[in-house]
């Protein structure tokens, strides 16, 4: 034995803190209504403060990978805004649906919501979608709260990249997951969702209401 046994200790005084903490975050974010990122910063800050938690063990829990992922795909997002990539796609998408019938452009504005949500935020491609359909319903003489509910559901659809929507990027470090997992899994269950949305939306909203 030439060197120390690291032996695991469990702070158990601690742990009503740590719970604390945490049902402090989800109560900010629940009834005041803070920003969920916020509200557990709050609460690391209290973990950390308390002893519950030491600077050390945080900056070792953190997946730096994740973080410079994040980071680098968030200017891929505002590229393809700014140099009218995702409006070239949208064009793109609209010539080869569009002469199929009205559900068929609607289901070629769900999957460019689809696409477009992958390496942006849904707000975000919700603000740089809704204008083209809005448009492509005016064309059609639809209903533009059909095409609209369609870029809503699919920006949802965030399942074919890990930075899709922060509960993927949340499990891409922990669960050791690629990339291409995400595409595999999330193809299917996207492919379901467009189907029962073309369904279901024009149940729901008519696309040419009386």
């Amino acid at each position: 034995m030439l060197e120390p046994i690291e032996l695991e200790v469990f702070r158990s005084n601690k742990a009503p803190i740590a719970v604390g903490a945490l049902l402090l975050a989800i109560g900010l974010a629940i009834f005041a209504g803070m920003q969920i990122s916020l509200a557990m910063v709050i609460a690391a800050v209290i973990m950390i403060l308390s002893g519950a938690l030491t600077i050390e063990e945080a900056y070792e829990s953190v997946d730096w990978r994740t973080v410079f992922l994040v980071a680098g795909m968030l200017p891929l997002g505002l590229a393809m805004e700014l140099t009218g990539t995702a409006r070239y796609l949208a064009d793109l998408i609209l010539d080869i649906f569009g002469p199929y019938g009205p559900l068929a452009t609607l289901a070629g504005i769900y999957l460019l919501a689809v696409i477009i949500t992958q390496p942006m935020s849904n707000a975000a491609a919700i603000v740089l979608i809704v204008p083209i359909a809005l448009d492509t319903a005016a064309g059609l003489c639809a209903n533009y709260k059909t095409f609209t509910m369609a870029v809503v559901i699919g920006v949802a659809t965030s399942f074919l990249s890990p930075v899709g929507h922060k509960a993927n990027v949340l499990v891409f470090g922990p669960g050791g997951y690629k990339f291409t997992d995400y595409a595999r899994v999330g193809a299917l269950l996207t492919v379901i969702l467009l189907i029962v949305s073309m369904i279901f939306l024009p149940i729901f909203w008519p696309l040419f209401p009386e």
